[in-house]
């Protein structure tokens, strides 16, 4: 039997690894600032979605915070942004994660940060946390008290007792897969929610989707709902989950980030057109370069990666652009340029920058200087 949204006794949104307050040392100051005020405001758009699709709950399966001490600007601002929901018959539930375990001198011990969250947010704060929907559903919750660990934090959830029809949830923050050789952090077996009866088990820790249903139970992990790294191709998800007493769950990923973070590898001239001329407003962008060109090409395509990265007065093409290294364009000196017309002392510069193309040391600096000194004497050439 399938159940339909009729036959639903409770409806979830299911998200995990916010990672308020992240860093991106890697990136440009204000790129880094973008990017972090990006991961508010996804939450703000998750907080829309569980109100355009009228969901009985929010699960926050832990790391809402990158460190357990989060900066008193990030706290303060998820507590505002979630007193700007006039929520009345939805529940949220806060779950420390590793990242932000429950520890006495975390955000969540923090009084200042309690007294301002709304009454219809609950946060996870002993290991036998319970929450009842009524006669229709129970939550179960057992937070993270340290940043890393072998505990089996599944040994602290009940199993469901006989007699007990409740629609049953847990939610929780740990590894689901073994890698040989290495200790998971806070192991949850994948028969979690078979074992001790739970018809839907709210995780996160993995950053990209990931649902597993077995008999009438299903395990999942969102994802974070913003991605953090290039790697994660999967990222960038919550879950919408729909219970019902008479049949497994209806689980569905709902795609939510703001940004869609690409790596794209170019090696001709043609590559780095087609990517100017794709759409990247929303594109975290990251070029692998290997081109190597002669002089009229180099330097097209120094005027192309000018225009994706943009400048103090113009944006760029991407979003955010991940700083460029530049080892990968290369001017091709084998295929001598036309010195022919030069003044004699720009000539020499010339020949004498082409000649030190071939050092092994300062090699790629003398091409990179000749393609610079030739696109200054082609403007002044056309200059009027």
């Amino acid at each position: 039997m399938t159940a339909t949204e009729d036959d639903v006794a409770i409806k979830l949104l299911h998200t995990a690894d916010w990672h308020l307050g992240a860093r991106f040392p890697a990136f440009a100051e204000a790129d880094e600032r973008r990017l972090r005020q990006q991961r508010l405001s996804t939450v703000k758009q998750v907080l829309g979605l569980a109100e355009l699709r009228r969901v009985h709950a929010v699960v926050v399966a832990g790391d809402i915070f990158d460190v357990p001490e989060p900066e008193e600007s990030w706290w303060r601002a998820l507590a505002q942004t979630l007193r700007e929901q006039a929520w009345t018959d939805r529940q949220l539930f806060l779950l420390p994660g590793n990242h932000d375990p429950l520890t006495e001198t975390s955000v969540w011990k923090d009084q200042r940060f309690r007294q301002g969250l709304p009454p219809w947010v609950h946060v996870v704060d002993r290991d036998d946390f319970v929450y009842s929907f009524g006669e229709e559903a129970v939550l179960h919750a057992v937070p993270c008290r340290r940043a890393a660990g072998q505990l089996d934090i599944t040994a602290k959830l009940p199993a469901r007792e006989p007699g007990d029809q409740r629609i049953r949830i847990a939610l929780l923050h740990g590894q689901t897969l073994s890698i040989r050789g290495f200790a998971n952090n806070f192991h949850i077996p994948e028969d979690t929610g078979t074992r001790l009866g739970f018809d839907y088990v709210a995780l996160g820790d993995t950053h990209s989707l990931s649902i597993v249903a077995s008999g009438k139970s299903t395990l999942a992990y969102p994802g974070t709902p913003e991605p953090t790294r290039f790697d994660e191709t999967a990222a960038g998800q919550v879950v919408l989950a729909l219970l019902s007493r008479r049949a497994p769950p209806i689980v569905q990923g709902q795609p939510i980030a703001g940004f869609r973070w690409r790596e794209v590898a170019i090696r001709s001239l043609e590559e780095l057109r087609a990517l100017c001329r794709d759409d990247l407003r929303q594109t975290v962008l990251r070029i692998q370069l290997a081109l190597r060109l002669a002089a009229d090409d180099y330097r097209q395509a120094e005027h192309l990666l000018s225009e994706l990265s943009g400048s103090d007065v113009e944006p760029g093409r991407a979003a955010v652009l991940f700083p460029l290294d530049r080892e990968g364009l290369d001017l091709d000196t084998d295929a001598p340029p036309d010195l022919e017309g030069l003044p004699e002392s720009v000539r020499a510069a010339a020949e004498r920058l082409l000649a030190l193309g071939q050092d092994p040391v300062r090699g790629q600096v003398a091409r990179r200087a000749l393609s610079h000194l030739l696109q200054l004497t082609k403007d002044a050439r056309t200059s009027p």
